[in-house]
């Protein structure tokens, strides 16, 4: 699991990074549309990406597909 600050050059892509990915599309669950309280969700090429919909610019966890998967199934059980 990583966490950074988004760092992006003026195409979308990562500063520094070789291989330039698109800017991610965020999104919400529909669970969550009439709450206050939630994150957002942008799936890459080398990461699902989740950060908090109040607070864009703090950062984003970078979480590969068995992490995702982890936790998805963590927060479905509780």
């Amino acid at each position: 699991m990583d966490t950074d600050t988004p760092r992006h050059g003026p195409r979308g892509g990562v500063r520094g990074s070789r291989h330039r990915e698109a800017v991610p599309a965020w999104f919400t669950s529909s669970h969550s549309a009439a709450e206050t309280c939630c994150v957002e969700v942008a799936v890459t090429a080398s990461a699902v990406r989740v950060r908090d919909s109040a607070h864009r610019g703090a950062g984003t966890l970078g979480l590969d597909a068995p992490e995702w998967t982890a936790l998805v199934r963590s927060v479905n059980a509780s």
